[in-house]
């Protein structure tokens, strides 16, 4: 009797165990801790203080701002429009018109251009759309939210990616609230 109640206690633990697991978000609330203050170019904003420091860095025409956690790695570009300098593109829609157009090149492809919900950011009303991005080398494919919106002098574009078929919810939540953050 004391094996076959082992047993059904065993069984019951091991169920307990597995109705955690499939679908759930596993990554931290990070809105829940202390955030600390960043900026790319003129714009401002707010990170969680657990993802530690920034990868800071200039990519072609744009200031960028990296984080990568958990899930999900967050790049933060700022284009700069009134300087002398070369710009690849000349205006926020310009820059945006490789993913509606889903281009393909030898180092990206995008695809599954889709139009979400617009928002505020800063004041000012922000692109936000999602798409695919598959890397030749490798295959690999990750899903991308994107929110872009035009500053005084140049624009804006925030980027959060996961190799996941979209962002979990406690990914999504703490983007939400950096957003919320920003100011320019």
């Amino acid at each position: 009797m004391k094996k076959i109640v082992a047993c059904m206690m065993g069984f019951v633990l091991a169920a307990g165990c597995l109705s955690g697991c499939g679908g759930k978000d596993d990554t931290i609330d990070y809105t829940k801790g202390a955030w600390i203050d960043h900026s790319t170019g003129p714009v401002d904003y707010e990170v969680p203080q657990e993802w530690g420091e920034a990868f800071d860095y200039e990519l072609l025409d744009m200031d960028t701002t990296t984080y990568s956690v958990d899930d999900f790695s967050l790049n933060i570009f700022y284009t700069d429009l009134s300087t002398d300098e070369f710009h690849i593109y000349s205006n926020l829609d310009e820059s945006l018109t490789p993913y509606v157009e889903e281009e393909k090149t030898d180092d990206y492809s995008y695809s599954e251009y889709t139009e979400l919900s617009h928002v505020t950011i800063a004041g000012e009303e922000a692109r936000h759309f999602s798409y695919l991005n598959q890397d030749p080398e490798d295959d690999s494919i990750s899903y991308n939210e994107v929110f872009a919106f035009e500053t005084e002098d140049g624009y804006m574009k925030i980027t959060a990616s996961t190799d996941q078929e979209k962002l979990g919810k406690n990914s999504m939540k703490t983007l939400k609230k950096l957003i919320g953050t920003i100011s320019v």
